[in-house]
């Protein structure tokens, strides 16, 4: 009995190795996609917050023991301040009362 089969093209072997590197590629595009779009975005908040005017943000003092000492009119930005006239509840106050005794 003769054999009746035909052989495999090799078109077909090579179009699925085609196939792999095509997909291959389109997830590595995706994911480079993905990456890129996510750094642009973390860049634009920082931006953002650079740039954002009548930010919380201010100058920090500088301690050095040779430069000179805060004077009265040096206050702290408004954010910043305590409110003098805030009601306190009485759990913060138990938390700022003295320990009864020694620690120990």
């Amino acid at each position: 009995m003769a054999d009746t089969r035909t052989p495999r093209p090799t078109a077909r072997k090579s179009s699925r190795r085609a196939r792999k590197t095509s997909t291959a590629l389109s997830i590595g595009a995706a994911v480079l996609t993905v990456g890129a779009g996510l750094a642009a975005w973390l860049a634009r908040r920082q931006i953002a917050a650079w740039v954002a005017p009548g930010s919380a943000e201010h100058d920090a003092p500088d301690l050095a023991l040779d430069q000179p000492r805060p004077a009265a009119g040096d206050r702290a930005p408004v954010d910043f301040r305590p409110d003098i006239g805030a009601p306190m509840s009485p759990a913060e106050r138990e938390a700022l009362r003295p320990a009864p005794g020694p620690a120990g």
